[in-house]
């Protein structure tokens, strides 16, 4: 009896597991879209019916989006962010001198590839 006891407990758990799992593959993968797109979650879920300033666009019309590695950049270099990478007047003491010129020579390149259409 025992080791039955065992195996419920032990499918529970995996469906507990699995479904938690599933829910958050789901939210990673829309907000990973949302974020390619450069568009918010309020602005997918309302659209133009509701929210003045998308009057007039179609659902699968994104009036912010910068293309795919503009976006990206966007969303994951901020303004705060790209401030202190780009500007030497700026001090961060949490962050070494040699690590900021790793970050910087990384972000020029970055920046000069996109330029280039090296992508």
């Amino acid at each position: 009896f025992l080791p039955a006891i065992g195996h419920v407990i032990l499918l529970v758990a995996k469906f507990y597991l699995y479904t938690i799992y599933f829910v958050v593959s789901v939210l990673w993968a829309v907000h990973s879209v949302l974020a390619m797109c450069n568009i918010t979650t309020f602005e997918c879920g309302k659209g133009g019916k509701y929210i003045d300033y998308l009057r007039g666009t179609e659902m699968t019309d994104f009036p912010f989006s910068r293309s795919l590695f503009g976006n990206i950049k966007i969303f994951i270099i901020r303004d705060d962010a790209s401030q202190w990478i780009l500007n030497t007047k700026v001090s961060i003491p949490c962050v070494s001198n040699r690590l900021l010129q790793r970050l910087r020579r990384c972000f020029n390149n970055f920046m000069s590839l996109q330029e280039n259409g090296g992508w």
